[in-house]
């Protein structure tokens, strides 16, 4: 019989073997996958680590705050995602690794997360190997952790929701510390993830009051990542931009879309000569037809907003909906419906690109990350085709979970039906803001998906193992 000792041991060796695995996207080329937004995430990072280095050290070079950023050749804060996710790209991309940095620090999170999964089952190779391989080979985990983006942790929070699902109670204070942490880095990493994080916590907090199971210890782990994420927008915002912001210098996004999909357009063009919307004068030709068309390239406010424009738009954004959506209340909605359901099914590879980068170093002023040139679409053969079997990987998945709800109504593992639930739960509320109140595209589904062959992994080891499985017995 194995010593507990030796367990961990094992356990440590197989989980750092797994997180390696995780970087061959990224090995194979020698440049992690990239997408149009990866050089702002490091260059905003770069430029908030050396003002709050100049303020700590009381030196000039750095400062300027919002300005700094707004001029800097980073993107800058007129179309900024977040605050939290540049600084941990910057932080993790040490001069020795690069931006490698960065994605071994993504593996090494995801590969943590996933060994509180599976740490109730029996340590063995043959199984834990065939899972590892499977979700290393056929899913889409290793492409969002060899992604200079912070897609990643959206699936990571709704890893998180399950795992407070499947063992909230028996987590010890340091791995809770350490979740809370991780999520809330996930929640704080783009502003998409706030309202995701939430929608789970809701969820985790309603499963478990229903099942009686709810406790003080699991609503402060499932609010967690939503607290933390906020309080840090709040004081980034009011030091970086001298503005108390939970969702600072944020994109139009929501509107966008709305005008893209034609009742925000349709508004606009009713009330632009009366309401005097600062969008309104951006576009005294008409507006564009589609949301990229309103957020990027020359026709993008990104474009064409001065910073006072842009901060004009964003205030009033939320009213223009509100608006849009008592005058046009079932085109509306059927956009968003509509929207989220083609997400739903959408998460190919589509998005993913490998690019040549550089660091482009100047004395007195922080590096900068340049790409030189993205992969042509005719040359990615390899990404196209593991789209075809991210496909095959997700279907194989719903089967073998299909097939265990048959045999056993999934009451034979450690809560399977409830973590399934909270999975699902998940990935639908995903596809709904993502997709419904943004685009439908490839990434956003795709950066959670990998949740289901998991859960199929963990499944079938449960079954394999049935008679050695630490669990708690099976509901009635």
């Amino acid at each position: 019989m194995m010593s507990a000792t030796a367990l961990d041991r094992r356990r440590v060796g197989f989980f750092a073997t797994f997180a390696l695995l995780l970087m061959w996207p990224a090995a194979i080329d020698g440049n992690p996958l990239m997408f149009f937004d990866s050089p702002g995430y490091y260059n905003v990072g770069a430029k908030v680590v050396d003002i709050v280095t100049s303020m700590v050290t009381h030196k000039g070079g750095g400062g300027g705050g919002a300005k700094a950023i707004a001029e800097s050749d980073s993107g800058g804060a007129i179309n900024l995602r977040s605050i939290a996710y540049p600084i941990f790209v910057y932080l993790t991309s040490p001069p020795v690794l690069g931006v490698f940095g960065t994605v071994i620090a993504q593996g090494l999170i995801a590969a943590f997360m996933i060994s509180l999964l599976f740490s109730a089952t029996r340590v063995t190779f043959p199984e834990w190997g065939i899972v590892f391989a499977g979700m290393a080979a056929l899913t889409s985990l290793p492409w969002f952790a060899a992604y200079l983006m912070p897609d990643l942790f959206a699936g990571l929070l709704i890893l998180f929701a399950v795992l407070i699902v499947q063992r909230a109670e028996e987590l010890g204070l340091w791995p809770s510390l350490a979740l809370a942490v991780i999520a809330g880095l996930g929640a704080a990493s783009h502003h998409s993830h706030v309202p995701l994080a939430t929608a789970l916590a809701l969820a985790v907090c309603g499963l478990l009051l229903l099942e009686r199971r709810l406790s003080w210890k699991a609503v402060a782990l499932a609010f967690s990542p939503v607290v933390l994420s906020l309080g840090f927008n709040l004081v980034a915002s009011t030091v970086a931009f001298e503005e108390p912001s939970t969702a600072p210098k944020r994109m139009p996004i929501l509107l966008a879309r709305s005008i893209g999909d034609g009742p925000g357009k349709k508004y606009l063009e009713a009330h632009c000569a009366t309401e005097k919307y600062a969008i309104c004068e951006l576009y005294p030709e008409g507006f564009p037809s589609s949301a990229a068309g309103v957020l990027f390239g020359s026709t993008g406010v990104t474009r064409r907003a001065t910073p006072e424009q842009m901060d004009r738009i964003r205030a009033e954004e939320m009213a223009i909906l509100k608006r849009v959506m008592a005058t046009y209340p079932l085109e509306q909605g059927w956009s968003v419906a509509r929207n989220g359901i083609r997400q739903v099914f959408r998460f190919g590879t589509a998005d993913f690109r490998w690019a040549d980068i550089n660091l482009v170093k100047d004395s007195g002023r922080p590096p900068k990350l340049v790409l030189s040139e993205f992969q042509r679409l005719e040359e990615r053969p390899i990404l196209n085709f593991f789209g075809v079997i991210q496909y095959a990987g997700v279907i194989a998945a719903v089967a073998a979970i299909g097939l265990f709800a048959f045999r056993d109504g999934l009451r034979r593992g450690r809560r399977n039906r409830e973590m399934l639930a909270i999975a699902l739960a998940g990935l639908l509320a995903n596809a709904a803001l993502c997709g419904g109140l943004s685009a439908p595209t490839d990434r956003y589904q795709a950066r959670v998906i990998w949740i289901v062959p998991l859960l199929a992994g963990l499944f079938w080891i449960e079954r394999r193992q049935e008679r050695e499985f630490l669990a708690v017995p099976a509901l009635p």
